[in-house]
């Protein structure tokens, strides 16, 4: 083995060759494995999240109801929200928290209702506290059977939030 000045290895000594391998190996070995922890994520786009509601809301026009309609995607981001002139101005929370209710627990909001409704008050408090609204009007959007986001409507008559969120997924062709 050669030294050159200053105790260094020279540019072509074989110690300098393995350096260089063993952090190309470690380098590959590191990329392999970051490939391997990855995952792909089918997840609604905006451009879809706006023709769920935009149906939604039309729906809930033509119907003569004020409704405010969220849509976040399969992360749980708020993609799109929009609350029509003379909706309460306290459906917007709530629609949001709907569309999350419905997403976390891959079901719709409403499916938590009767089973508070059988037990006592203090559920509905620990279902609030885990960020659960128990109110019907949260529906998760599903593409080839993968829930890709969800929507949340808000501020309609009793029952029609409900059906106002399934007439928006049903507008852009999932169910």
């Amino acid at each position: 083995m050669r030294r050159g000045r200053a105790g260094r290895f020279d540019k072509g000594s074989p110690m300098k060759t393995v350096s260089v391998f063993l952090s190309l190996a470690a380098l590959a070995a590191l990329t392999s494995f970051a490939q391997a922890q990855t995952i792909s994520v089918t997840t609604l786009d905006s451009d879809a999240a706006k023709r769920a509601a935009e149906a939604c809301l039309a729906h809930a026009e033509k119907n003569g109801w004020r409704s405010t309609v969220s849509v976040v995607n399969a992360a749980g981001e708020l993609i799109y929200a929009r609350r029509m002139d003379g909706a309460p101005i306290l459906s917007v929370e709530p629609s949001r928290m709907k569309a999350q209710t419905a997403l976390q627990r891959g079901e719709p909001s409403q499916n938590m209702i009767a089973p508070l409704n059988a037990t006592a008050d203090n559920q509905l408090i620990l279902a609030m506290q885990m960020n659960d609204f128990p109110a019907s009007g949260g529906v998760p959007i599903r593409v080839g059977g993968q829930i890709v986001g969800s929507i949340g409507v808000g501020g309609g008559p009793p029952g029609t939030d409900h059906q106002c969120a399934n007439v928006g997924i049903a507008a852009i062709g999932a169910n």
